[in-house]
């Protein structure tokens, strides 16, 4: 893996939005591999909310705690929040986090005000056959949306066929999630993929 740029802090945190176009898309997968990459490869003060309403972050969080005792010190590396809330979400803006990475689960339609909001944007669908049509219908759903040409679409292992028939259709690159069975283990491939999603982030923009 190259070696990291650095990437200057700003005099504000920097909210990552990252949500998904179905349930079980791979939303808190993907924002645990980003937290664990920026808080034990970057060096950064990573927070990391739960607003999916799954509560599925507190839980892993007693699991771990219970029953894997190695892994669990990683988990308690980042700063975890579970059952967040926009007020809960307000006042970790006013902390000393460079990065703050909200889980906003599949409910577009009941996150989109704080998800608009944040300066990085992540989306991530399923594009296998049976599962691409909610892909489909989030992109007509947000093809009106504002700055939605910068967001970042992500799908895990995408079929080729799949990938490029959303690119055919709407344009958009889909950047590939390794297949990572532990987000708090990272081997090479996710390693290589996680710093090239982060430099995305500041495409366009001055370090």
């Amino acid at each position: 893996m190259k070696k990291l740029d650095i990437i200057k802090k700003d005099s504000v945190s920097t909210t990552i939005g990252v949500l998904g176009t179905a349930h079980g898309a791979g939303v808190t997968h993907l924002s645990l591999m980003l937290a664990v990459f920026m808080t034990l490869v970057m060096g950064k003060s990573v927070a990391l909310a739960d607003m999916s309403g799954t509560d599925c972050l507190r839980q892993a969080g007693i699991m771990l705690k219970n029953n894997f005792r190695r892994k669990s010190k990683i988990f308690k590396m980042i700063s975890i929040y579970g059952q967040a809330d926009a007020s809960l979400l307000s006042e970790l803006m006013s902390e000393n986090f460079e990065y703050i990475i909200v889980d906003f689960g599949a409910d577009y339609q009941k996150n989109y005000g704080q998800f608009l909001m944040c300066k990085v944007k992540l989306i991530v669908g399923n594009l296998s056959l049976w599962k691409i049509h909610y892909y489909v219908e989030f992109m007509a759903m947000t093809s009106t949306v504002k700055g939605m040409d910068k967001w970042i679409y992500l799908s895990p292992y995408p079929d080729p066929d799949s990938e490029k028939y959303f690119r055919k259709n709407f344009g958009k690159e889909i950047l590939s999630v390794p297949c990572t069975p532990d987000p708090l283990r990272l081997g090479a491939d996710s390693l290589d993929f996680l710093q090239e999603l982060v430099s995305r982030f500041y495409k366009g923009r001055r370090r």
